[in-house]
């Protein structure tokens, strides 16, 4: 059963399994494997001359030298403030002052008790007392995730990435055997080439149809599939 591949352009290989397919992801280009192993680009089999056959993957260069280094990148933000330190101990007591000099006591006489005085008006506030210690920071709270919200619409179609670079033509086959000689007409000659258009239309159109039909395929890819196919579908009538 045929299979389709996607790979980056540099691991397509020169030869497959016939009917299996090989696509470059990175360059949207399709090859299908013909019956010889060789492959064939897609976009080339309604042509008269169908591009040849993807050569092998050349050695890899050597490693360029090392860039030069970049800006300095911004400074980070400022780190958490660290757990409060343990309270010290308590220090020594001061030593005692001297002793001062006893007054002299004087007990004067015993005066009468006088008038009860008014009420005097409250005083002004007094000043607040000091800030206290700071209490343990508590766990962290839990996050609880809300729930996910409904699929948005489907975006527009991309643009058309650019059309790949032509692969390079395989080597050339062996001569084949002489044929029987047979005199064909313009009129003859001019049906089979409209016949053989029209098989190979139907063929690249079931081969893209079930390409766009893979989950695997990058948008860039199913695009550039999509564009094969609707090109053949028009130059087919189908």
């Amino acid at each position: 059963m045929a299979r389709v591949h996607s790979v980056p352009s540099r691991k397509i290989p020169a030869s497959g399994t016939v009917g299996d397919v090989w696509l470059a992801a990175d360059k949207g280009t399709a090859y299908i494997v013909v019956g010889d192993g060789r492959l064939v680009p897609l976009a080339g089999l309604l042509s008269a001359n169908p591009g040849g056959a993807v050569g092998p993957v050349g050695p890899m260069g050597e490693r360029g030298e090392r860039g030069p280094q970049g800006d300095t990148g911004k400074p980070g933000k400022d780190g958490k403030d660290g757990a409060r330190g343990e309270r010290g101990e308590r220090g020594p007591q001061g030593e005692r002052g001297e002793r001062g000099a006893q007054g002299e006591a004087r007990r004067g006489e015993q005066g009468p008790p006088g008038p009860q005085g008014e009420r005097g008006e409250q005083g002004p506030p007094g000043p607040p007392g000091p800030v206290g210690e700071r209490g343990v920071a508590g766990p962290p709270g839990r996050s609880i995730a809300g729930p996910v919200g409904p699929r948005g619409e489907r975006g527009p179609q991309g643009e058309r990435g650019e059309r790949g670079e032509r692969g390079p033509v395989g080597p050339v086959g062996p001569k084949g055997e002489p044929g029987d000689v047979t005199i064909v007409g313009p009129a003859e000659l001019r049906a089979a080439v409209e016949k053989l258009k029209a098989q190979r239309a139907s063929v690249q159109a079931a081969v893209l149809a079930a390409i766009e039909a893979s989950d695997k395929l990058t948008p860039t890819t199913r695009n550039e599939v999509r564009a094969h196919l609707a090109a053949i579908r028009r130059a087919a009538g189908i």
